[in-house]
């Protein structure tokens, strides 16, 4: 269960510090290229991690940045290279799906995170 106490790892993986550190690493290479869109596709928990590291919480506060984000939702990050800084423009934007309720995480079972 999440308390949000201690940046526990999975069993056989990685807690949200070393996701965070993971991730981020691959986000600098990807910043350093003269690419003026990216497109990443990944799971929430790397999202969360990402967004707990970038604005400097603890790494145990991951779930801060939404329990449940939605499939195939919309979290949108501006770089500032003049800045270096980033800037959380979407989470969890979904509304290009809210017309297909049956896509909905409603609909998919008990989860992680959902009520039994």
């Amino acid at each position: 269960r999440a308390t949000m106490t201690v940046d526990e790892p999975y069993p056989g993986g990685e807690n949200s510090r070393m996701v965070f550190e993971r991730a981020f690493e691959a986000l600098k290479d990807i910043i350093k290229e003269d690419y003026e869109n990216v497109c990443i596709v990944t799971h929430g928990g790397v999202i969360r991690s990402l967004l707990t590291g970038i604005v400097g919480a603890n790494p145990e506060r991951w779930l801060t940045f939404g329990r449940q984000l939605e499939n195939c939702s919309i979290t949108e990050l501006l770089y500032d290279d003049k800045a270096e800084t980033f800037h959380i423009e979407r989470l969890n934007d979904y509304a290009h799906i809210e017309d297909r309720d049956d896509l909905l995480r409603k609909h998919f079972g008990t989860g992680y995170f959902m009520k039994k």
